[in-house]
This record gives C-alpha cells, sequence and structure tokens, in this order.
C-alpha cells in the first residue's frame, strides 16, 4: 500500500500544478482578480485595490497578494496568478491527511485526500483565481486546530484557532467568521459543554483583531465613508434579495451541494455509529450550505469549505464499497457513455469541440469500468470524477476551457497601441493582456473613492463614446445584442455573446 500510496498522492499533486497556466483567464472571478493583482504588483500599492485603474472594494488584499507575489515570480501571465491557488490546495490536501491519520488510520487519510482531490468543486476550484479556495483553508485551518483544542487543550491550537481567524479576515472579510464560530457552537451544544467557549480565552480574539485591522485601518483613512460603504453594500446588501447579483432561491444548495460533493458526498453519510469526531466532522460539513442557503446571494463556491469534512467523512464511511461500487459504476457508464454520443450526434451546437469532449466522456466510461476490476472499491468510487480530471488535464483541458468564457483569442488582434473600448460589456481580461486599463462605457462599479481625473480618463459617456467612433480608430468589445447600434464596423473575433469589432478608420 505504501508505493502505491505514494503513486496516488504524487498523481494528485501532479494535476494540481500540470497546466496550471496553458489556458487564458476565465471571467469573470478569475479574470477580475488576476487584474487587480496584477495592477497591485505593477503599481506597488497594496493598500487599495484597483479593477481596470478604479478603486475596487468588494474583497480584502491576502488574494491579490499573494498573486500579486506569483506574478513577481512568474511573470505576468496565468501562471503566476494561479500558482498559489494550486498551493493552498496542497496544504488543504495536507490537513486534512493529517487530521484523518489523527483520529483514524493512514488507510483513511490517504482516502481522504482522494476523495477531496476527487470532489468537482475542491478540484475546479484549485485552478483558478478566486478568494474561495483561500477562505476554505482558512476556515478548514480554524476549526481543525478548534478539536484539536478541544481534545487535547495545548495552547498552541488555540493560539492557532484566533491566528487562522485573523487571516480569514483579510480573505473574504468576516464571512469566515460566520462560517467558523456556529460549527464551534453547535458542536459544542452537541457536546452539552458549552461552558467550553469560556475557556476559549476570548480575549485572545484581539489577535485576530491585529492580524487584519491594519489593512482596513490604512485602506479607511485612504478612503473617507469607505467604512459605511462596507458594511451597507459588501454585507448587509447579501441579505436582501438581489444583494450583489447572482440571486439564487433558498433552495438552490438543494441540488448543487451533491453535485459539487460528488462522488464523495455518497458515503459520507452512511456511518453506522456517530462518536465525538464524526459528529464535529458532520457539522462541519453541513453548515456551509445551511447557512448561505439564507443570504439572496448565492454562488456554488460559497460551500467549499464543507468540502474538506464531506472528503473524510466518505474515506471514514461504514458503507458497503464493494456493493456501492457494484451498482453505481454501471450506472455510471450508462451515463457518460448516454452523454458521448449525444454530444458527439451534435444535440447542442452551441458545445464547441464536439468530437473531442465526446472522447473524453466516453474514455471515462471505458476507464471506470475497466479500474472497477481492480476490486480497489474506495479508489474505484472516487475514480466516477477522478478519471475524468486525469484524461482533461492530461489531454484535452484546452478542449474543455474552449466552452469556458475565455477572451485571450481576442488578444490576437488587438496591440498595445490600439485604443480598446469596453462598450456595456466588460472583459476583466483585456487590461490584464494589455497591461493598462482601457476604456469603458456604462461601467456600474462605483465611482464615488475616484478623483475627477482618473473618471475622466477611464469612464466614457455615451455621446463621447459615439463622438471617438466618428473620429477616432477604435476596437470595441460588446454585447452582440448591441451590434444593431453600429455602421460601418468588421468584425475581428467572437465568443459565446461577444464580439470584437473595429471601425474601419485604419
Amino acid at each position: 500500500m505504501k508505493s502505491s500510496s505514494i503513486l496516488l498522492l504524487s498523481l494528485i499533486l501532479f494535476l494540481l500544478f500540470f497546466r496550471l497556466g496553458s489556458y487564458g483567464l476565465i471571467e469573470t472571478s478569475d479574470a477580475r482578480y488576476s487584474e487587480i493583482s496584477l495592477e497591485m504588483a505593477d503599481s506597488g500599492d497594496y493598500i487599495t485595490p484597483r479593477l481596470n485603474g478604479i478603486k475596487h472594494f468588494d474583497k480584502p488584499p491576502l488574494t491579490y497578494w499573494l498573486a500579486a507575489t506569483g506574478i513577481r515570480l512568474l511573470g505576468k501571465n496565468e501562471w503566476g496568478t494561479r500558482i498559489f491557488q494550486a498551493v493552498a490546495a496542497c496544504i488543504i490536501l495536507i490537513m486534512v491527511f493529517m487530521f484523518t491519520r489523527r483520529f483514524s488510520n493512514r488507510k483513511d487519510a490517504i482516502y481522504s485526500v482522494i476523495f477531496l482531490a476527487a470532489t468537482p468543486i475542491f478540484f475546479g476550484s484549485s485552478h483558478v483565481l478566486t478568494t474561495d479556495l483561500l477562505n476554505s483553508l482558512a476556515t478548514t485551518g480554524a476549526l481543525f486546530s478548534f478539536f484539536l483544542w478541544y481534545k487535547n487543550r495545548k495552547f498552541f491550537y488555540l493560539t492557532a484557532f484566533y491566528v487562522i481567524i485573523g487571516i480569514s479576515f483579510l480573505i473574504k472579510g468576516p464571512i469566515g467568521l460566520f462560517v467558523v464560530l456556529p460549527v464551534v457552537i453547535l458542536f459544542l451544544l452537541s457536546e452539552h459543554n458549552l461552558k467550553a467557549l469560556l475557556k476559549m480565552k476570548l480575549w485572545m480574539f484581539v489577535v485576530s483583531l491585529a492580524i487584519a485591522a491594519p489593512w482596513y485601518i490604512a485602506l479607511i483613512k485612504q478612503n473617507p465613508g469607505l467604512f459605511s460603504y462596507l458594511i451597507d453594500n459588501q454585507l448587509l446588501s447579501r441579505l436582501h434579495k438581489g444583494g450583489l447579483g447572482h440571486p439564487r432561491p433558498m433552495l438552490y444548495y438543494l441540488w448543487i451541494f451533491p453535485s459539487m460533493m460528488f462522488p464523495a458526498v455518497i458515503p459520507a453519510f452512511f456511518h453506522k455509529k456517530i462518536d465525538r469526531v464524526k459528529r464535529f466532522l458532520l457539522i462541519g460539513a453541513l453548515w456551509s450550505p445551511l447557512f448561505f442557503s439564507i443570504p439572496a446571494t448565492k454562488l456554488p463556491l460559497y460551500i467549499l469549505p464543507s468540502a474538506p469534512f464531506v472528503a473524510i467523512l466518505a474515506a471514514t464511511s461504514d458503507i458497503n464499497f464493494r456493493k456501492y461500487t457494484g451498482y453505481m459504476t454501471p450506472v455510471i457508464f450508462m451515463l457518460f457513455l448516454s452523454a458521448a454520443v449525444l454530444i458527439h450526434f451534435g444535440i447542442s451546437k452551441k458545445i464547441i469541440y464536439q468530437d473531442q469532449i465526446s472522447l473524453l466522456l466516453g474514455s471515462a466510461a471505458l476507464l471506470i469500468t475497466a479500474f472497477h476490476f481492480t476490486k480497489q472499491f474506495r479508489l474505484i468510487a472516487a475514480s466516477y470524477t477522478l478519471i475524468p480530471f486525469i484524461l482533461t488535464i492530461l489531454f484535452l483541458k484546452p478542449t474543455i476551457t474552449g466552452n469556458l468564457k475565455i477572451y485571450k483569442p481576442f488578444m490576437n488582434h488587438i496591440s498595445k497601441s490600439d485604443t480598446i473600448v469596453e462598450y456595456h460589456a466588460f472583459v476583466r481580461a483585456i487590461p490584464f493582456y494589455l497591461a493598462h486599463p482601457v476604456k469603458t462605457v456604462g461601467l456600474k462599479q462605483d465611482l464615488n473613492f475616484d478623483n475627477k481625473k482618473t473618471i475622466n480618463r477611464l469612464v466614457v459617456t455615451e455621446n463621447d463614446f459615439w463622438k471617438l467612433w466618428q473620429n477616432k480608430s477604435l476596437k470595441v468589445i460588446l454585447n452582440r445584442d448591441n451590434l444593431s447600434r453600429f455602421k460601418r464596423y468588421k468584425i475581428l473575433d467572437s465568443k459565446k455573446k461577444l464580439v470584437l469589432i473595429s471601425n474601419l478608420r485604419h
């Protein structure tokens, strides 16, 4: 088992880093955070984040700091911006391994890593730049530290808990605290030991504040009026309908949770006996989808903090994996094979590279079936998603990413000397590849904290845009639905709903 374990873990490590920078920035989060990080690295201003030259206060800076460091190390490219995402994923896997090893055994610890790496939400988030993976790293570290402190009352783990909480404030603000503290309280209630909160030296919360406060104070000092903006726009607005966008029904995670946590989610909830450790893991697994069902704003990655807990529960499950894989393998085989046939014969013309994707699904179906005869039943369960990931990374990643909102091909028609205008369509990757901001029309970003000179340079009114269109050579990115407003133009490139045009003046 030892040599095979090393091989499996090495494969997972390889998959996290291989081709990490081989595809363009993905709209919107990956491209947005990459552009902000690049502007930080170029300007040297690590206090105030800027997106396309405009101040942008949606998130705290730690994700930007790490990506900016990656850019300085590896250059102004996708490798630089994403490298620390893969590093964060590796750290989470190590923590999951060590936690499972401590409370179970080495074999379960290895399977917990495999199950976590095989979940779509974890594997996907390790390959794009977002704040969610770092937030998951912080919440996982804080909760594991709490439980280790609860078991042996060592001051080191309590200190680690408060330090990590402080770091989480620099990732997604107070969201990490809303994930961690309820899990702590619910677990202590299940233990009938709520008084343990008093032994947690709550005064040590000043350590958390001491870590996070300097950046917040510096930011608010530089931008008067920002404090109320952060409370109203970044916190309270998420609780009412519409929030900051992405409004979803309350039961949104009822189907997102099992689909994003597959295949671990099925064995995770088969346990004959729920001891203290498994009770803690169950609360950690279920709290995020319950909590994030309350705000109007919902996205799949919000429930990423559940993934490490689901993976450990799956690895230590009492389910009969032989019986489970015995009926699941034929089901998965038929699903993949059916999808391969349907895509191959063109059920949807919106899917590009249909033959390659069909080949991927068909190959995955055959490999999963062949792997079934190895009788490594927990590995077979993980292979339902792990094998498609391996095939995608090794052979078809550019094909799969071709279906995403990646507008790097637009740069084949754009030079740094061109005047670029984004007309009611905002491609965050374009300023990144140009290494300078572009002009925009219809910008909805808050402009209250920028000076008039910056606004006049980057934000163009509708009337001024049409004057530019008549008198200056332009290249314009716009939504296809807005093409009817334009005359005498040449389409240079298009993807999905966006089009790159020029006004034929050069």
